[in-house]
């Protein structure tokens, strides 16, 4: 399998690096990233794939990054399921890790990684499977949802932009998506979330 990766550019001197994989089989005792105990809760061949070709991807793009050495960290999560990088206990060493958000949609698997100061949040969804009308006031509220409802408002566009934000918070569903308002399909916004 093979990885592709782009820098995008933030400005700033802000280092950010997006990488992408096909979903596919992956070894797992050849990963550094596991939780054991976290596949053996997958019920299907799909989300173990899934799962084992963004930890792939992840490690990769951590070479990628600057040569980090996956055998001295792991991934762990916050009580709101935002995944991180930590250094392994024990081992007594202190890099300076970037922050990450991870997804993956049918046969795609995505990572970003984003300078330790700044969060980053990443979601896809096939083009071909937008959100239905049925799921939009759980999505949106107010005029947004009428935007929705209208057309006004591309529904995959709204779904993916509020998961990404979602992840960027670090807050899951823990936050709202019905409070994140987007105010236009700009690639540039300030969005009132709370206290954010």
């Amino acid at each position: 399998m093979v990885a592709t990766f782009r820098w995008v550019n933030l400005g700033d001197g802000l280092r950010c690096l997006l990488g992408t994989c096909p979903i596919g089989p992956r070894n797992p005792t050849e990963l550094q990233l596991i939780d054991w105990d976290e596949i053996r809760t997958f019920k299907t061949q799909k989300r173990s794939d899934e799962h084992l070709s963004a930890r792939w991807l992840l490690e990769h793009a951590l070479h990628e990054w600057g040569d980090i050495d996956c055998s001295q960290i792991n991934v762990a999560r916050t009580e709101e399921r935002a995944p991180y990088l930590e250094a392994i206990q024990g081992l007594w060493i202190q890099p300076k890790l970037p922050n990450i958000s991870i997804t993956h949609s049918e046969n795609l698997a995505c990572v970003v990684l984003i300078d330790r100061d700044w969060t980053v949040g990443i979601d896809a969804e096939p083009l071909t499977r937008p959100p239905k009308p049925s799921v939009f006031d759980m999505m949106a509220k107010g005029r947004e949802l009428s935007q929705l409802h209208s057309g006004a408002l591309n529904a995959l566009w709204t779904w993916t932009a509020k998961e990404a934000i979602q992840k960027a918070a670090r807050l899951g569903m823990h936050l709202n998506p019905r409070d994140i308002d987007l105010t236009s399909t700009e690639t540039e916004n300030e969005i009132p979330i709370g206290k954010f």
